[in-house]
């Protein structure tokens, strides 16, 4: 099983935890999602498309190990970043 993942945007930080907008592909489709990562924390949310698909939740898929390694090479360190990326915007989100 193989995820392979670009990042769209970074879209903020909110309590000291960076929120990533990806796109995860599977089997030739993209589907969203969001990384969560903050110093001692890394979590992803995907679209439950790709979950029905998997028929888990991506958490038990077989290559999520692999999938979260990518995303974390792909990204900056969290402590660089942390500075860089403004405030996240919650209104955007109402």
């Amino acid at each position: 099983m193989e995820f392979n993942v670009d990042i769209i945007d970074y879209l903020g930080k909110f309590d000291n935890a960076i929120f990533v907008k990806l796109s995860v592909s599977y089997e030739d489709k993209y589907y969203d999602a969001i990384f969560y990562y903050k110093a001692e924390l890394i979590t992803i949310t995907v679209d439950p498309k790709l979950e029905k698909l998997l028929g888990c939740l991506i958490e038990e898929s077989e290559g999520y190990v692999d999938l979260m390694y990518k995303i974390v090479e792909k990204l900056p360190p969290y402590e660089s970043l942390l500075t860089q990326v403004d405030k996240l915007n919650l209104d955007d989100y109402k």
